[in-house]
């Protein structure tokens, strides 16, 4: 598991753990726990995390969390109760 944090040079504004699992078509990397305020764009707090799930050869990122997530993440499909959006 990694920690992540967003840091905006004064403060800490978000942290998040992902997990890179192995499933049956492949790597996924998976958000577990995530928060913060004054964030700015959660879309653009999470693109370090996909470039990283890329780089480590992961098929996708998963968001576990709550379905309200998906208005936020509207590239990410609902799979389950979980959001996952395919690394090309």
């Amino acid at each position: 598991m990694l920690l992540w944090v967003r840091w905006d040079g004064d403060r800490l504004r978000a942290a998040a753990v992902t997990q890179i699992t192995i499933v049956p078509r492949g790597k996924v990397c998976t958000v577990l726990a995530c928060g913060g305020d004054r964030v700015g764009s959660w879309k653009d707090a999470i693109a370090p995390i996909e470039a990283y799930a890329k780089e480590q050869g992961c098929v996708a990122t998963r968001i576990h969390g709550r379905r309200a997530w998906a208005k936020v993440f509207d590239d990410y499909d609902l799979e389950w109760v979980a959001l996952e959006k395919r690394l090309n």
